[in-house]
């Protein structure tokens, strides 16, 4: 089982057992469904808390997704110079139920290269996404992304090496993977826009 593969029944189990709790709350204390609402909404503090120290993190992927690609990346940098004079912020990863990894700057390095290549930086996009390899030799993303580059410059040896690299770290565009990402864009556009 690879480390995304361990990531996402993590995920997914935490979610499963917030449901069982509150269900065995309901059904065993006979608690109303306002008392339920509570204790979930008490349970979503922490994913404010994330959100709110993250803040540039989910704006740089919100405006990646939404076409702004020159604006991504200043948020995804500002991010970056956020946690590197607060390396206290590289460990909330808990606080949000990392998948693919579980280095935030890793990711937002990620943001840069994909907003780079969108922009048909080419260069400038692989060298972001080799950096995030850098930073988190597990992260299956960029070497996702390094394989469009790739494709893009007609290496098709290299693109499948990429691809390969992609899949055996456990990415490899199944349902699941396209469920993570989907819900990472809603969690991104949130988050991103709650402080805009």
């Amino acid at each position: 089982m690879t480390r995304t593969e361990r990531y996402k029944v993590q995920y997914f189990a935490s979610i499963a057992g917030y449901a069982v709790i509150a269900a065995i709350l309901l059904w065993q204390f006979g608690l109303k469904p306002t008392t339920i609402i509570f204790v979930a909404l008490l349970l979503f503090v922490p994913g404010r808390v994330h959100g709110f120290l993250w803040r540039d993190l989910y704006t740089g992927r919100r405006l990646l997704e939404s076409g702004s690609f020159g604006t991504s990346i200043t948020a995804s940098k500002q991010f970056i110079q956020r946690v590197e004079s607060k390396p206290w912020l590289r460990k909330l990863w808990w606080l949000q139920g990392a998948i693919y990894t579980r280095d935030p700057v890793a990711m937002a390095l990620n943001n840069v290269g994909a907003a780079k290549l969108e922009l048909r930086q080419l260069d400038d996009a692989r060298q972001a996404f080799s950096e995030a390899i850098s930073l988190d030799s597990g992260y299956a993303a960029p070497h996702f992304n390094l394989a469009m580059i790739a494709s893009l410059e007609k290496d098709e040896a290299e693109a499948k090496h990429r691809l390969d690299r992609a899949a055996a770290l456990g990415y490899s565009q199944s349902t699941i993977d396209n469920f993570v990402k989907n819900a990472g864009s809603i969690l991104a556009r949130f988050e991103g826009a709650s402080g805009s």
